[in-house]
């Protein structure tokens, strides 16, 4: 997955965490990030959009805990194997 798959609003109403969280929640429902797919780092994704990497991890560590993401060592974060199976389906 590259950076700039993701779409950042800093002006919306909505948390730049949430727009990254509800994002990766469609896209790996939606089949486009299949389980095993690595993401960008923290920093990668931070410094693409400027925005604070405190803001990316806290997206990464809610999707870890909600299963939807694993932690590699030595790697960074990648889909989870089960992740799609526990993705909340699109609405629309």
């Amino acid at each position: 997955m590259d950076a700039s798959l993701l779409t950042i609003a800093p002006g919306a109403p909505e948390p730049i965490y949430r727009q990254i969280v509800e994002q990766l929640r469609r896209m790996i429902a939606g089949g486009q990030l299949p389980p095993g797919e690595l993401l960008p780092s923290v920093r990668e994704v931070a410094g693409f959009h400027a925005i604070n990497p405190m803001t990316v991890s806290r997206a990464y560590s809610l999707l870890e805990s909600e299963g939807l993401l694993e932690r590699l060592r030595g790697t960074g974060m990648a889909v989870a194997k089960s992740a799609r199976a526990r993705a909340p389906k699109p609405s629309a």
